[in-house]
């Protein structure tokens, strides 16, 4: 069986110069091996932007996730720049 996320582009944004799409997941959808598909929606957004489309992608695993782009670390926090 596949699954795949039920996901709805909540913003846009754009980051080093790159427009990029922030995605909220909101719920599964299985294909069985006769090509039956079976959906579960777990959550409705609640923005006014809410057009009720929904994308699907299929599922990554954590390590293909971690994979497809590397954590940004921030820079270390100067503790003296913090106000108490």
């Amino acid at each position: 069986m596949k699954k795949y996320d039920i996901k709805y582009a909540f913003r846009k944004y754009e980051s080093q110069g790159t427009q990029k799409t922030f995605w909220s997941t909101h719920g599964t959808l299985w294909v069985d091996d006769n090509g039956k598909m079976k959906i579960k929606i777990d959550s409705i957004p609640v923005v006014e932007t809410y057009d009720g489309w929904y994308q699907v992608f299929e599922q990554q695993t954590p390590e293909q996730r971690q994979q497809r782009q590397p954590a940004q670390r921030a820079e270390p926090l100067d503790e003296s720049d913090v106000p108490f």
